[in-house]
């Protein structure tokens, strides 16, 4: 798998390195093979979560989007803030 330096994000961790934190926590209270099948459930389970997020409401800026950039109602005073999902 190829990544760029921009797509690497250090504040969260890898798959990898999620496995292993599984399973080097689970050597405490299981064998060594059912620690693997453990952790391989617990990553299958991180997986299936975040897998689909859930689209969030935000409060962004206007001067945030590109000059030009239209929205639904140009004449309401509701401020500088528009809500706007964001995944």
């Amino acid at each position: 798998m190829q990544t760029s330096p921009d797509s690497i994000q250090p504040d969260e961790p890898t798959m990898k390195q999620l496995w292993l934190a599984c399973f080097t926590n689970l050597l405490v209270r299981l064998s060594p093979e059912e620690a693997v099948k453990e952790a391989d459930r617990s990553l299958e389970l991180c997986n299936q979560h975040w897998s689909s997020p859930e689209w969030v409401h935000t409060w962004r800026y206007k001067h945030s989007y590109p000059v030009g950039t239209k929205f639904k109602d140009e004449t309401a005073d509701e401020g500088p803030l528009i809500q706007s999902p964001i995944r």
